[in-house]
């Protein structure tokens, strides 16, 4: 019973710890900005960016947030589709093998945290029956 609660706490933990930091919409413009100046070799480009950049990100933008993560994808003229995982204040560009992993991984975590949930609820309480 015991072991049942603690995994239950830390599991409530863990989701609560997910759900406040997944990052918001302006987080992930911040971010795309941000990445955008430090990946570019133009003053102008820079510039732009740094100015009118976040309006126009925010127009090209949309969110779907899953609570524990959130998922950005920006669509530059119809040619350009960039998917972005944000979790934990963080952000994983999906556009490769790697990020594709990772939101795999993101899923199976979900899955797990479901089946353990809806297992340790049906499980009957064997604790009290051992101490009889």
């Amino acid at each position: 019973m015991k072991d049942r609660k603690t995994f239950l706490i830390i599991l409530l933990l863990l989701t609560i710890i997910l759900a406040v930091t997944n990052p918001t919409k302006q987080d992930y413009i911040d971010w795309a900005k941000q990445t955008v100046v430090n990946n570019s070799n133009s003053n102008f480009e820079k510039a732009f960016v740094d100015l009118i950049g976040g309006s126009i990100l925010n127009d090209v933008t949309t969110t779907k947030n899953f609570v524990i993560f959130s998922l950005f994808e920006t669509n530059i003229d119809g040619t350009q589709k960039y998917i972005t995982v944000g979790i934990l204040k963080n952000f994983i560009l999906l556009n490769n093998d790697l990020g594709l992993l990772i939101i795999i991984l993101l899923i199976n975590l979900i899955i797990t945290i479901i089946f353990l949930m809806l297992f340790f609820k049906f499980i009957p309480n064997n604790a009290n029956n051992n101490e009889k």
